[in-house]
């Protein structure tokens, strides 16, 4: 058989879901052969057709009325992890796995007909690459991203070829090179609508290709946000980036920096280019914590991602704000509905696929100024549903795939089959918005230092709409500071003043930094609205970090903004003590204490109805999204950590106090008792070590992680995972929700593992687990913990220039500092190495969870552990 035979792979393995139409039956599943004579068998009984163990059944999956969804290839295990997927302009869709080489080619069968799905392992050139996380199809051309190490292709952006026409790729041609960093490397990637652009998506881990040629990111040198001592102050880096290249790889420029990592990318009928950016989860709860969050991409975005606690706040006017907030999840793929044969409301959405909660939301824009508003709702959803990625068919239908971190993959569609109208797929000619086409002429300045660039952006620095004085300031920015410092410092009017100030605290020599922030102190406050009064107060923020010994007036800066201190906007109050304890003034000391102990918890997330619809699991999720993490309080209690004298034995005690009682009384993410830690430890350090005792001794209570754990009633065996999933044949309900925790934390779980708020911050959370793996992957995940290790939580060993050795998570990296995170059991606290000191560094291919926790445990316990991970903790599964 020739290596581009079509494999009649998984007939009638979908089923239909909605209601009125029948699941296809089950079938044998068959043998699929590849040219090397690899023949991969009949697969284990657990991923046979309709087995409850299998990834998620069609008609398990939740969607809006009127659409049914269909499982077209349930992939088998030898083919690897489906991550990436294309649609290649002739009706059929093209897959990729994270795990392994080679590329798949899907025939996708016709309505009603799941028996004919045909799947081909591409031949030729195409056997060389794989590993990937982003997938192009445009004309006879394939380009493919390797992510992933490998033997085969070294890491970079790949164009494959298929110059004869006979449907194979003869030549590969590697366009960008690029580090395999996996999960946070290089990502997707989109082409503009005239096909001229190829923009590349690379994650927080990644640095940009070589040879960038423009940038319409403006970088800045010296510190972008003061933090406290034990908290770092955050640099520019351009990690979390999209890059922009002609279709040969010339022409690159860097379009946007500061995500953290954005999986995907989605153009609109307006040319505008989105993302699904992804949260810190472990951060829940602390005033740097950013949800998931769809981004628009404006040329010049700086997103203001940065490592741990440093990362900007969205209200920063340097950054470019959010469309919208979605929530906890782990975004990755995502796509316009343009195409789909779906009523006008979705297919005008944009969907964006969630690995963590097994979901794809539709996200409904409208513009609003020159940005856009949304609202979402989950579009789909169900468990084991972990989605990578998502692309609309030459049939109308909506595809996705599930997969990722090794875990078995299936192909899904979605088509709309109800009575509305749907879409005739005739293109509208969109009409670009008055504010939107200002954004544009403002943005055809950005990176160019011609003379007239000033003069034709200056009177838009004030402009009413963010976007707009956003891309005045960065076209500015691009000119050399002086030929436009005397211009900023002497400008009369408020509003262009504030934006003109901003531009010269990031870009102006220090010498004339006394001045900016004299001027600002200048500008009429009363007069000044929330925003203003922000952006104000961020042009002192750059100022005083940047000013170094020049800053010698900052008496007099403390003098104005303690008369300004407290501000009706919470927002204004918070930045004001940032700036006023940064400059050690005590006078804030009894004022920040008071606030401390009027804080009684933030509720960011109350009202995400979609995470709760799904029964099985909405309890233990509403119970973390809902919970009440003391952001202000941790706010003001890191800000006070910069006022090491001044303060009263009282307060002193009031301040360990309030810390102690949030530990006991608030929750968050899996590092949020660790944050509160590592402020009270950084205070301590400040009192006098005669008296540390007494206020060392103030600490809260005993909590759930520190009670004794349970010993298992066992005997214990050692599990094999054909033993463990013949035990799962009888299914796992009916099982004590009391009875699985008190194996979950006699296996030793709850000393690394949280679930629904109790336990500890070493690995992953499981809340949600029981929504992305099925029941062999949680297996998988107990017996074989090194078989797959998340990127988050892989140890590397650090080797330095001067002979020290470092092993670790890596905790974050910019362009000069690499943090390790050396102590496992308090991932929040790191070690700064700077990258020129870095001789060698190795990832650890063996996770830190023990293989062998099951082995204690007999088979009811076994079962009990299982269904509790299932359920996330919920008794009413």
């Amino acid at each position: 058989m020739s290596r581009s035979a079509t494999l009649a792979l998984l007939a009638g393995l979908a089923g239909a879901t909605a209601a009125g139409e029948r699941a296809a039956p089950a079938q044998e599943a068959p043998v699929v052969e590849s040219a090397d004579d690899t023949v991969y068998a009949d697969e284990p009984y657990w991923y046979k057709p309709g087995h409850p163990l299998h990834p998620a059944q069609a008609e398990e999956i939740r969607t809006q009325p009127g659409f049914v969804v269909e499982r077209v290839v349930s992939v088998p295990e030898e083919l690897g992890s489906w991550t990436a997927l294309t649609a290649d302009g002739k009706g059929r869709l093209i897959a990729a796995a994270q795990q392994r080489g080679g590329l798949f080619r899907v025939t996708p069968p016709g309505p009603g007909q799941l028996d004919e799905a045909r799947v081909e392992v591409l031949g030729g050139a195409a056997t060389r690459v794989g590993w990937s996380h982003g997938l192009l199809a445009a004309g006879q051309d394939l380009y493919v991203t390797v992510a992933e190490e490998n033997e085969t292709a070294p890491a970079g952006l790949y164009r494959l070829a298929d110059r004869d026409g006979d449907e194979q790729f003869e030549s590969l041609e590697r366009l960008l090179e690029l580090e395999a960093v996996g999960e946070h490397g290089p990502h997707a990637l989109v082409a503009d609508a005239a096909g001229e652009w190829l923009y590349l998506i690379g994650g927080n881990g990644l640095a940009p290709p070589a040879g960038i040629e423009r940038r319409r990111t403006v970088a800045t040198t010296g510190t972008d946000h003061l933090m406290p001592p034990g908290f770092d102050s955050s640099r520019y880096t351009p990690a979390g980036w999209v890059v922009r290249f002609r279709p040969d790889g010339s022409g690159r420029e860097l379009v946007a920096s500061g995500l953290r990592n954005a999986y995907d990318l989605a153009f609109n009928r307006l040319g505008d280019l989105f993302s699904f950016d992804s949260d810190m989860e472990w951060d829940l709860g602390a005033p740097w914590y950013r949800p998931t969050r769809v981004c628009h991409l404006v040329s010049g975005a700086e997103l203001g991602w940065r490592g741990d606690a440093a990362k900007w706040p969205a209200h920063y006017e340097d950054s470019v704000p959010p469309v919208i907030d979605i929530g906890p999840g782990s975004p990755t793929g995502i796509s316009f509905g343009y195409g789909a044969a779906f009523p006008p409301r979705y297919r005008e959405a944009l969907f964006v696929g969630d690995w963590t909660f097994g979901a794809i939301h539709a996200v409904h824009l409208r513009p609003e100024g020159a940005g856009y508003a949304a609202e979402f709702e989950e579009f789909a959803g169900g468990p084991g549903l972990p989605v990578t990625d998502l692309v609309v068919g030459g049939d109308g239908a909506l595809y996705f795939v599930v997969g990722g971190r090794r875990l078995r993959s299936a192909l899904y569609r979605i088509r709309y089959v109800g009575d509305e109208p749907i879409s005739d797929g005739a293109a509208r000619e969109p009409v670009v918005p008055p504010l939107h086409a200002l954004r544009r002429r403002l943005e055809a300045h950005h990176g160019s230092i011609a003379p007239e660039t000033a003069g034709a952006v200056w009177p838009h620095l004030g402009h009413p709409d963010r976007l707009v004085r956003y891309a005045a300031r960065v076209a500015l920015e691009a000119r050399p500071a002086a030929a436009w410092t005397a211009r900023a410092l002497g400008e009369e009017d408020p509003s262009s003043a504030l934006t003109a100030l901003l531009a010269l605290a990031r870009q102006g020599e220090p010498a004339v930094l006394p001045r900016v922030l004299a001027r600002a102190s200048a500008l009429p406050w009363d007069e000044l609205s929330g925003e203003q009064r922000l952006t104000a107060l961020r042009v002192y923020e750059l100022a005083l970090a940047r000013a170094g010994d020049r800053s010698d007036g900052t008496e007099d800066v403390a003098s104005v903004l303690r008369g300004r201190f407290p501000d009706p906007n919470e927002g204004v109050s918070r930045e004001l003590a940032r700036l006023l304890c940064h400059l050690g003034d005590t006078s804030m000391i009894e004022p920040l204490l008071e606030r401390m102990s009027r804080d009684s918890g933030e509720r960011p997330f109350l009202g995400l109805a979609s995470f709760a619809r799904n029964p099985k699991y909405g309890q233990a999720i509403r119970d973390i999204l809902e919970s009440a993490p003391l952001v202000g309080r941790m706010h003001y209690a890191q800000m006070l950590l910069w006022i090491r004298e001044g303060w009263g034995w009282d307060q002193r005690r009031r301040y360990f106090e309030s810390i102690a009682d949030a530990k006991a009384h608030s929750r968050g993410g899996y590092t949020y008792l660790n944050l509160w830690d590592r402020i009270r430890d950084r205070a301590l350090l400040y009192v006098p070590k005669d008296r540390r005792g007494e206020l060392a001794s103030i600490d809260a209570p005993r909590t759930a992680l520190s009670e004794e754990v349970p010993v298992p009633v066992g005997p214990g065996r050692s599990w094999t995972r054909e033993e463990a999933l013949s035990l799962v044949e009888g299914g796992l309900g009916g099982r004590d929700p009391e009875a699985g925790r008190r194996a979950y934390r006699a296996a030793g779980c709850s000393l690394c593992h949280r679930i629904a708020g109790e336990g500890g911050s070493t690995g992953p959370d499981l809340s949600a687990l029981g929504e992305r793996f099925s029941v062999p992957d949680i297996v998988d995940s107990i017996l074989d913990p090194s078989r797959t290790i998340a990127y988050a939580y892989r140890v590397h060993v650090v080797e330095t220039r001067d002979g020290r050795t470092l092993s670790g998570r890596i905790a974050s990296r910019d362009g000069e500092v690499t943090r390790i995170a050396e102590n496992l059991m308090r991932p929040g606290e790191s070690v700064a190495v700077p990258n020129a000191t870095i001789r060698r560094e190795r990832p650890v291919p063996v996770s830190t969870m023990p293989s062998g926790l099951a082995d204690v445990l007999n088979a009811d316990e076994l079962l009990d552990l299982l269904a509790y991970l299932v359920s996330g903790a919920g008794p009413a599964d």
